[in-house]
């Protein structure tokens, strides 16, 4: 992680391939929350759009769906209800 952006390098994992050499920018905030691959949530910098990560889709990309939580941000902690 550098400068709000996430470096992916080489890989030999064929998931991992589709990462190799490529950023992407960080504009929000992840939160892993239970053991597993795809216990994911994301919540937007805004605030206001929060996804839970579901799997991949058919096409082989990440499968996130919108979800309803209250989300606080104190400080240098995000409090999701």
């Amino acid at each position: 992680i550098q400068d709000n952006s996430i470096y992916f390098g080489q890989s030999s994992d064929p998931f991992g391939q589709n990462f190799a050499g490529r950023s992407f920018a960080i504009d929000g905030y992840f939160v892993h929350y239970a053991q597993g691959s795809f216990n994911w949530i994301y919540i937007a910098s805004d605030l206001r759009n929060i996804y839970k990560l579901e799997g991949l889709g058919y096409n082989g990309n990440f499968l996130w769906i919108p979800i309803k939580l209250k989300v606080y941000k104190r400080a240098m902690r995000i409090e999701v209800r």
